[in-house]
This record gives structure tokens, sequence and C-alpha cells, in this order.
């Protein structure tokens, strides 16, 4: 008699907390469902690949076999994945009146920077982006000829949105053969170079 008189009361708590637990349960559940939508929302906002555009001059200035330096200059535009790495093209800077610059080489000589004859248009570029870490190459006519850079933004580009990068970035460069060194700048300016005995000046940014 004792049992059977409580029993119905010990059976009436096992339900509310069964009851209880099922909609702490589905909360819980919810709410996780809830984040996991937001955190796939988030990456896919963030999966886009970004375009960057900039001026860009790397000089190697050191060179293994005593030939004259260079110098790669022109407006540089990266499509950067979301994985942080990129690929991107240096196309020729610009002069007051629109008018493309001779090619993207150059060659120091006495008298100043001279374009290469019958110089490339375009150079492809490739590399990697991550957080203030800039590392790059660029790829030189011939065959597997690359001048490599490695560097450093005061911003993180990670963070960056995209557009026209203002902010400092430079570094150092090697190649294309061992022992060529030098010094590279993401930056915005005007170089001069002399063109059939006159100066000549181009902007890229």
């Amino acid at each position: 008699m004792h049992y059977s008189k409580h029993r119905p009361k010990i059976w009436n708590t096992c339900l509310t907390v069964f009851l209880v637990a099922t909609l702490v349960v589905a909360s819980v559940g919810s709410n996780t469902h809830a984040q996991t939508n937001r955190r796939v929302s988030q990456r896919s906002s963030d999966g886009e690949t970004k375009t960057f555009v900039t001026g860009f001059e790397v000089t190697i200035r050191q060179r293994s076999d005593l030939r004259a330096p260079f110098m790669l200059a022109g407006r540089l535009t990266i499509n950067l994945a979301p994985s942080g790495e990129f690929t991107g093209q240096l196309t020729p800077g610009q002069d007051p009146e629109g008018n493309l610059a001779p090619g993207v080489l150059f060659r120091a000589t006495d008298d100043g920077l001279r374009p290469v004859p019958d110089g490339p248009q375009s150079l492809e570029a490739a590399g990697s982006i991550q957080n203030h870490t800039f590392n790059l190459m660029i790829k030189l006519p011939g065959e597997e000829k690359y001048v490599y850079g490695a560097g450093t933004s005061l911003a993180n580009l990670s963070e960056l949105p995209g557009g026209s990068i203002d902010k400092p970035i430079a570094g150092s460069a090697v190649g294309p053969e061992p022992g060529d060194s030098g010094d590279w700048a993401v930056i915005c300016t005007v170089f001069c170079v002399v063109i059939n005995g006159q100066r000549q000046c181009f902007r890229i940014c």
C-alpha cells in the first residue's frame, strides 16, 4: 500500500524532469543551429575573391654577373582568394595625358632608366597575403626566370575589403639569378625614364 500510494507522485516528478530536459535540449539545439548558420553565413560572405590595385616597383640593385641593375614598375592588380593566395598582373603606368609607359621592365644606364627594347607590356605575378605578411613572385621573360619578394605591411591586409591599397608595404627582393638582390615597395608614385633622348614621367597608383 505504501508503494502504490506514492507511485503517481514519482511518475509525475519524472515526467516533469523529462519535459524540462527536452525543452532545454531543444533550446540548446536551436541556438547551436543558429550559431552554425551565422558561421556559415560569415564564411560565405568572406569567401569571395577580393581585387586590389596599387602602384608597384621592384629594383634589383646588385647583380651577380655585374650586369646593370633593372627595375620593374607599373600598376599591380591582385586577385586575392579566401585562402590568402593571389594571382596578379603588372601593367604599364600612365603619363599625365593617359599614354601608357613603354612596358614594365627598365634597365639602368649612365643617363637614367631606359625601357628594355621589346620589353614586356605586362608580367604575371603570384603570391600570398597573410595578415601583415606579403610574399610574391613575378615571372620575367624567359624560362624559369623570377623575381621573388618578401615584405611587411603596416596594415592587416587580410582585413581590407579590396580596392586601392593606400598602406605602406615594402620588403626585400632576390632574383632572377642567384646572388641578385634588391628591394620593392607597393607605392603610389611617379617614375621617370629616358625615351628617345627625352625624359618622360609616368604615374603608378
